[in-house]
């Protein structure tokens, strides 16, 4: 009988170890969703502007002005839709 118990106290104690290499699972009652606010991100100056350059003494470095970005030309007509 002594053996017997020994055996059951084994397998009780490889059942314990199982148990606790599993990662532990909550009931789906228990899992709650869990919102989070989204924060405007920290946008940087509109296209074609850039921030201040400032000089050793922290003045600001006098710059060039701001080129207009050239725009594209008109699209020219299809030639293949068109009336010749």
């Amino acid at each position: 009988m002594e053996r017997a118990r020994t055996e059951d106290e084994l397998a009780e104690e490889e059942a314990k170890k199982k148990a606790a290499d599993k990662p532990r699972e909550l009931p789906p009652s228990r899992i709650v969703p869990i919102k989070i606010p989204v924060l405007p991100m920290k946008t940087d100056p509109p296209s074609g502007e850039q921030p201040a350059a400032l000089d050793p003494d922290g003045k600001p470095i006098a710059k060039p002005p701001a080129k207009q970005p050239e725009t594209p030309a008109s699209p020219q007509p299809d030639s293949e839709g068109g009336m010749p």
